[in-house]
């Protein structure tokens, strides 16, 4: 009865993900996944206090959050022309990007020009890749290479910081609000100066 439910829900929602482009596609999924994410944190703490009711209600809210996500990419699979190679070199360009911003490496990464939907495809690409390398070195022993992929909100992030413009730090570019957090896109050449002027 639940699966038949399911079912029902995934298809009467996968027309509406239909008429969305691309974008609204992969943004959307974003926000179901980070729901997903946040409702399933709230069950375990739930479950742990011992308050059952309240841990169904948000694992509840954490299982249909997640087949709806996987509602959006059955509605834009079969779209992709991206090779396994392309994905590779555009996640692995995001990883260098956080360790840019991190400060672990110094050479400046490529621009990030790929949409929020590509990049979060060749995301997708790579985790598949990763997960078909363990099986096939489970199975047969040995090693395996595996590439590092980045957490959804990682790439929203630096495909926010990609395409808006950023400001001074004392006037930051705020692009986004939610709970309670402020999303802000500083310019690097006003970052660098601030750590000049502290020196």
């Amino acid at each position: 009865m639940i699966h038949q439910a399911d079912k029902q829900l995934k298809e009467k929602w996968l027309t509406a993900f239909n008429g969305l482009d691309n974008a609204s596609k992969a943004t959307l999924k974003l926000c179901l996944l980070s729901l997903r994410e946040d409702a399933l944190a709230k069950a375990n703490h739930c479950w742990k206090k011992h308050k059952a009711p309240m841990a169904l209600y948000w694992k509840v809210v954490g299982v249909y959050a997640g087949h709806l996500a996987k509602a959006i990419k059955l509605a834009n699979c079969g779209n992709s022309t991206m090779t396994l190679e392309e994905a590779k070199k555009l996640i692995g360009n995001c990883v260098y990007c956080g360790l840019y911003a991190n400060g672990v490496i110094d050479e400046k990464p490529e621009r990030i020009e790929a949409s929020l939907a590509d990049l979060m495809e060749a995301n997708r690409l790579v985790a598949e890749a990763n997960e078909v390398s363990e099986k096939k070195q489970r199975e047969e022993g040995g090693s395996c290479s595996i590439q590092m992929t980045v957490a959804e909100r990682g790439l929203a992030a630096m495909y926010t910081a990609a395409n808006f413009a950023g400001g001074r730090c004392e006037e930051p570019n705020i692009v986004g609000y939610a709970n309670g957090n402020y999303v802000m896109v500083i310019n690097e050449r006003h970052l660098k100066r601030t750590e000049d002027d502290e020196s």
